[in-house]
């Protein structure tokens, strides 16, 4: 009879080797697979929150200037209030600062803030022109939404026009 013991330890001794080499590359690729998902998606995460925000802060500003022209058209802001505003008590404007409560869905206390500027102004040909400028601020993500008002004739309301 031959004598293979010798030759069956050494056969089993490089597949052992190779079996813990193996398993060891397999969990190396998986926890570089693992942490490469976990960073791409919090990257993603990030960019789709940092979105939102300039998002939010465009849709919050241009839903004010629009409840303001409506205010205006509707003859709930007088043509005598809004050239108030635009005077302002140092002939600068007005500043109006909405509060997060009264926004909705702004959270109160939140870093955020809207803000309407009414100032008098002269457009390039000289006419006298009313400016609203509406500034949204959601944590630091800042959009801006302007509005000019003329007045056709010394008698129509300002509210007829928007330019």
């Amino acid at each position: 009879m031959r004598n293979t013991s010798k030759k069956s330890s050494k056969l089993t001794g490089r597949r052992r080797g190779v079996i813990l080499i193996t398993v060891l590359f397999i969990v190396a690729m998986a926890v570089i697979f693992i942490t490469t998902a976990l960073t791409i998606s919090l990257a993603t995460r990030r960019r789709i929150y940092e979105n939102t925000k300039d998002d939010q802060a465009r849709l919050t500003a241009v839903s004010t200037a629009q409840t303001i022209w409506q205010a205006i058209y509707a003859q709930q802001i007088t043509d005598a209030q809004l050239r108030s505003l635009a005077k302002g008590n140092t002939n600068k404007g007005t500043v109006i600062e909405f509060k997060s409560d009264d926004i909705p869905g702004m959270v109160a206390g939140s870093n955020a803030s809207t803000t309407a500027y009414f100032f008098n102004f002269q457009n390039a040909s000289g006419e006298d022109r009313i400016g609203i400028e509406v500034k949204c601020d959601i944590d630091g993500h800042v959009q801006y939404y302007t509005m000019a008002l003329k007045q056709n004739s010394p008698r129509a309301s300002l509210r007829a026009c928007l330019i």
